[in-house]
């Protein structure tokens, strides 16, 4: 990566708010899909926050979401550093329903 680039995007963070733990969450997903692979399964909730719940997203829109991650130094977001259970996204299967991303249960 380049060094204007990481620049950019460090701002862009910072712009966004720095602490990503409390970015916009990916639900609803704002980018429409058209196949089941335009879809991804993830915890993914922001740099620095536990994953939540597998949910189906846009496979675009979170490589930009966690992009962001590469320059952000995260700290421990929770007090004792430890995330609650959460369903393995693994279980679960992307689909492209009326255009919107779905998961479905393998």
């Amino acid at each position: 990566m380049s060094a204007m680039r990481a620049l950019m995007l460090a701002a862009l963070a910072c712009a966004v708010g720095f602490a990503c733990a409390t970015s916009p969450a990916l639900d609803p997903d704002p980018e429409p899909c058209t196949t089941a692979a335009d879809c991804e399964v993830t915890g993914f909730t922001g740099c620095c926050a536990c994953d939540g719940e597998p949910r189906a997203v846009n496979r675009q829109t979170l490589a930009k979401r966690r992009e962001i991650c590469t320059v952000v130094e995260c700290k421990c977001a929770v007090a004792d550093c430890r995330c609650p259970p959460v369903a393995d996204p693994r279980a679960f299967l992307p689909a492209c329903t009326h255009g919107r991303c779905q998961t479905i249960r393998r």
